[in-house]
């Protein structure tokens, strides 16, 4: 009689795969009870693993032997110790996992909480004195994210911080990277989002209305901008009373205008232009 069983290794590689492709999961060394992978070649034990490879892939081949149907599955910040991007794969492999499961992720990822606005994202707010539901349901085309996205964020910044600043610059700019040394750690409640050049402030009055003069589910948004971040001849005063306080210009063209020593420089153009 021909037996004809599946392979028990194979949705265990498949999993292994849609985590941490390119590299695969072989056979297993039955003679010495060891499970290899390969990579660009090679073959290395799981032991070569990272700590976050070797997280993801304990808790995925957990839930793939237990094989949960009809359930409701909790995961308590499953980005701790982990990449965004290993997080993502994370998720979207249990998903697969299973059949009818509905998953609850308790997370403070920007990444998570943009990357799940496709499906069901959901702020708990601080507790209020009129008892008003704390739970508030954010969707993909809420004004704020369409704001937000001005700026090339997501509503899930709100995750980061009570007070988030919105500074020009990327996470390794001088803006970034100055501001952050003023403040150091006397503000912990206050978090520095850097949200790219001038071009994105074009759009200021959306910025200002749906982002700036709201307060969302107990975070405050503020922006300080370099002189040339609105256009030239606009009354900087007029500018920062629309925004209520919330939006402050330097009072330089660029920040790093506030470095140039003109003693300095009369010296240099001294030798160029002697009198």
């Amino acid at each position: 009689m021909a037996l004809d069983f599946e392979d028990p290794l194979t949705p265990f590689k498949e999993v292994f795969f849609q985590l941490l492709a390119p590299k695969s999961l072989l056979d297993a060394d039955i003679k010495n009870q060891r499970l290899t992978y390969q990579h660009d070649g090679q073959v290395f034990g799981l032991d070569t693993l990272s700590s976050g490879e070797k997280e993801v892939l304990n808790i995925t081949f957990d839930f793939l032997l237990r094989s949960p149907s009809h359930c409701i599955v909790f995961f308590d910040e499953p980005e701790l110790h982990l990449h965004p991007e290993l997080s993502y794969r994370l998720l979207n492999t249990l998903r697969s996992i299973g059949t009818r499961n509905q998953f609850v992720l308790c997370t403070h990822s920007p990444d998570i909480i943009s990357a799940s606005l496709d499906q069901s994202v959901v702020f708990v707010a601080p507790k209020t004195v009129d008892g008003v539901n704390q739970a508030i349901v954010v969707k993909e085309d809420d004004d704020t994210n369409q704001a937000l996205r001005l700026l090339g964020h997501s509503i899930g910044i709100v995750a980061l911080g009570k007070k988030i600043v919105l500074v020009e610059g990327t996470s390794s700019s001088l803006d970034k990277q100055l501001y952050g040394s003023i403040l150091k750690s006397e503000f912990p409640s206050l978090v520095l989002v850097p949200s790219g050049g001038k071009q994105t402030v074009a759009s200021f009055s959306s910025v200002v209305e749906n982002v700036l003069e709201r307060t969302l589910w107990g975070v405050d948004f503020f922006m300080l901008c370099d002189r040339d971040a609105v256009p030239w001849g606009t009354s900087i005063t007029d500018i920062e009373t629309q925004s209520k306080g919330r939006l402050r210009l330097l009072p330089k063209y660029h920040l790093e205008n506030f470095f140039l020593d003109d003693h300095t420089l009369a010296k240099v153009f001294e030798q160029l232009e002697p009198d």
